[in-house]
């Protein structure tokens, strides 16, 4: 066993069992999915992944093209990292980040992506204490010169917050859309188990996977807990008419699981779940 490997399986064998009976649902496919699927069984969870969403490249490149450039050429203060799936499509881009420029990440797991960036150093990444837009905005410092450039490579569905509050504080920020998120059509089962409350919890981990979990869940949304990934996500969730049992602090894939296990200490199960002993398994396209 290789010594991440065996780190991790001791991290498994000391974790504690908070999840215990809870079957939650996972909305993301592939590593990503599996790496938190993971988390959920070494706290005693049972892990249904189904993917609701997934990210597609941007309708015109260009403008994302442009500011990589302007990065590479080293006429860019700050690039500015508000998901791991940013982080990715800049390695993809070929993108590199010279010495004179800085970098800031929304979290610890985009920190962690943003090392993949040719340029990029682990212990040069700025992460603020509270892993948000607000966090971000309170975390860089003042321009010191007007009119100086963040880059800050977005989601075509993301919010304006951030890029406002970086031009609010004297950044010029340049937000190209790197890449949008599309719906994807879940599998039945996972529609049934829905219905008949075999699922206990189901992570909402953005705005869109909110309104996939509207459109797809439909009136059966109230049969599983939701627990959004942070406060912009409860407030996105809400405004498609989803009630939130819980939101994550810290705003990361443990504080989802922290939040779950708050749920499961509580017995707050959703009015219509049943407790279903079944062995993990995965749904939808991977």
């Amino acid at each position: 066993m290789t010594a991440p490997a065996e780190a991790r399986a001791q991290a498994e064998r000391t974790a504690p069992s908070d999840l215990a009976g809870w079957r939650v649902l996972v909305p993301w496919s592939g590593e990503r999915g599996e790496r938190m699927a993971r988390r959920v069984r070494a706290r005693g969870g049972d892990p249904v992944l189904a993917e609701l969403v997934r990210a597609v490249p941007p309708v015109d490149e260009r403008p994302l093209d442009a500011a990589l450039a302007r990065l590479a050429a080293g006429d860019v203060a700050w690039l500015v990292l508000t998901s791991a799936r940013a982080a990715r499509v800049l390695v993809d881009h070929g993108a590199t980040v010279p010495a004179g420029t800085r970098v800031a990440a929304v979290g610890s797991a985009t920190a962690r992506a943003a090392q993949a960036i040719a340029g990029v150093r682990a212990d040069e990444v700025l992460v603020p204490a509270d892993h948000s837009a607000a966090g971000l905005v309170a975390a860089l410092p003042a321009p010191a010169e007007p009119g100086t450039t963040v880059v800050l490579p977005r989601s075509a569905q993301a919010h304006d917050t951030l890029a406002r509050g970086l031009a609010g504080r004297g950044w010029t920020v340049a937000d190209p859309v790197a890449y949008r998120m599309i719906g994807v059509a879940l599998d039945q089962r996972v529609i049934e188990d829905v219905r008949r409350g075999a699922l206990d919890a189901t992570l909402v981990t953005s705005g869109t996977v909110a309104r996939q979990i509207a459109i797809q869940f439909g009136a059966a949304r109230t049969q599983t807990a939701l627990v959004a990934m942070g406060p912009q996500t409860a407030d996105d969730a809400r405004a498609v008419g989803l009630e939130v049992a819980a939101v994550a602090d810290p705003h990361d894939a443990e504080g989802l699981l922290d939040a779950v296990a708050g749920l499961a200490a509580r017995g707050r199960r959703a009015a219509g779940a049943t407790t279903i002993s079944r062995s993990p398994r995965s749904h939808g396209r991977m």
